[in-house]
């Protein structure tokens, strides 16, 4: 009797157990549901955030260019010339992926040039420094897409290597090049200096 007892007081033991395991599982299974709802929720909002993000509109990208050409001063480097819209690059559809001919909001006329240059000379006249702004008409993100990198230099010979570099960044939807040349070496900190600057200039934007 006492044997059958035990026995049915372990089955009522079993049951219970496998209950209780059935229940958390289901809240696991719940909480797993809503967590994952939450982070597809905040993926989504992030996602809309960066489609609603103000950008720059074409009258913007010329105003930049005006701040830019008044503003953009590095000690013992002086202006020598800006593009100021006036020059308009044709290119042909193969490099536009088919959008058009011209650098340009259309693509098809000359009229308003989407890139614009800045030169900068330095007072030894030993380096010459292009600040490049492009348009685009979709935003992009705030970023450095590209810094030509030094740990490099060591892995082929070449006179030329130490002539050159270049950074690139990005903001909102526009894209700006800072590219440096030198007779004799280039000095990498000069490079950043300028794309510092140029990035204290779009931040007082805050377009």
């Amino acid at each position: 009797m006492i044997k059958k007892n035990f026995i049915v007081i372990l089955m009522v033991i079993s049951y219970v157990i496998l209950l209780t395991a059935c229940f958390n599982n289901n809240d696991n299974n719940k909480q797993g549901s809503k967590n994952e709802l939450t982070n597809n929720q905040n993926d989504e909002e992030l996602e809309e955030s960066g489609r609603n993000e103000k950008i720059f509109d074409y009258e913007d990208f010329r105003q930049l260019y005006e701040n830019m050409e008044d503003n953009l001063n590095i000690e013992d480097y002086s202006l020598i010339y800006g593009s100021n819209g006036e020059h308009t690059v044709a290119i042909g559809p193969e490099l536009t992926f088919g959008k058009g001919v011209f650098l340009t909001l259309s693509g098809d006329t000359i009229n308003d040039p989407t890139q614009d240059v800045l030169y900068f000379e330095s007072k030894d006249m030993q380096t010459l420094i292009s600040v490049s702004i492009s348009y685009t008409e979709n935003c992009i993100g705030n970023d450095c897409i590209y810094y030509l990198p030094s740990s490099g230099e060591d892995a082929f010979e070449s006179e030329l290597k130490v002539l050159s570099d270049f950074m690139i960044i990005s903001y909102k939807n526009l894209v700006i090049t800072v590219h440096q040349t030198n007779k004799v070496k280039v000095d990498r900190e000069i490079t950043k200096e300028f794309m510092y600057k140029i990035r204290d200039l779009l931040l007082e934007c805050n377009a």
